[in-house]
């Protein structure tokens, strides 16, 4: 769909299909920068800000993001960590909106890339490391998951749609609707020399 969204905007131009990457590489970079803020703050850690600043930046400059910023193909990835990163902020949440918002983003980051299921194991940890009994988390990453199967299954082994008639190989007015014969087809006068053995 993001791709869908950039050809809208800027046709075949390949700067903007960049541009989209850069931005959605710095909003994931923001997205893990607060979620490590709010994280780091609530185990009392000083310097909560400083320090997810830092290890945002970090991200954002590392080398090993160059392929996906740099590659319009790239895009899954960025997508999957910025979802999975939301989605981390939100599982800090102990409310059902926020579960359902984290569920919403777990789910955008699997659809995004199967890697994407990485940041609903993490939030898992996390809340286990906090002690908590993970059953709303668990749940909605469930549902997430489930719901990324279906879709994923179904579009696996939905039957393609039958090819349409060529009528492009005809003269306008033609009867003839289907694939040229192999009477029909051009021969060429030119023979490929057999290639040295």
């Amino acid at each position: 769909m993001s791709y869908a969204w950039d050809y809208a905007w800027f046709a075949f131009a390949p700067w903007g299909y960049h541009l989209s990457n850069v931005l959605l590489h710095a909003a994931a970079a923001v997205a893990l920068m607060v979620f490590l803020e709010k994280c780091l703050a609530r185990r009392g850690v000083a310097l909560a800000l400083e320090i997810a600043a830092a290890v945002g930046v970090l991200w954002a400059v590392h080398p090993l993001h160059t392929s996906a910023v740099c590659y319009v193909s790239g895009r899954a990835d960025l997508l999957a960590a910025l979802f999975g990163f939301a989605g981390l902020y939100f599982s800090l949440e102990r409310s059902w909106r926020a579960g359902a918002a984290a569920a919403l983003c777990f789910l955008a980051a699997l659809l995004s890339k199967e890697s994407g299921i990485a940041s609903l194991l993490i939030a898992l940890i996390l809340a286990l490391s906090r002690g908590e009994r993970p059953w709303r988390l668990l749940s909605f990453g469930t549902l997430a998951v489930a719901i990324y199967c279906l879709l994923r299954f179904s579009a696996e082994h939905q039957t393609p749609p039958p090819p349409r008639a060529r009528t492009c190989d005809w003269p306008a007015g033609s009867p003839r609707t289907g694939p040229p014969s192999r009477a029909d087809r051009p021969t060429s006068t030119r023979r490929l020399a057999p290639m040295p053995g």
